[in-house]
């Protein structure tokens, strides 16, 4: 799907949810339930890939004690 599809869909999407008329619906406490425990679930889900994956992520960023970046190399990117 290229990019103007998507961007264009996005507007409608959002139009379509913004200026809706009046819905007459009833929310009763298991919709608020169900939404409340998809935020929680969300969140947990989040929590746990961290969790999971946080060595990864740490190395991602870090260097490998003791190393040392190479003057060689340095000179050879200048």
């Amino acid at each position: 799907m290229s990019f103007a599809k998507r961007y264009a869909l996005f507007w409608f999407a959002f139009f379509t949810l913004v200026w809706s008329e009046e819905a007459h619906a009833y929310l009763d406490p298991g919709s608020g339930s169900i939404i409340v425990q998809s935020i929680v679930a969300a969140i947990a889900g989040g929590l746990f890939m961290i969790k999971v994956f946080w060595q990864k992520i740490t190395n991602l960023f870090s260097r490998k004690k003791g190393t040392q970046p190479d003057p060689k190399s340095e000179q050879n990117n200048k």
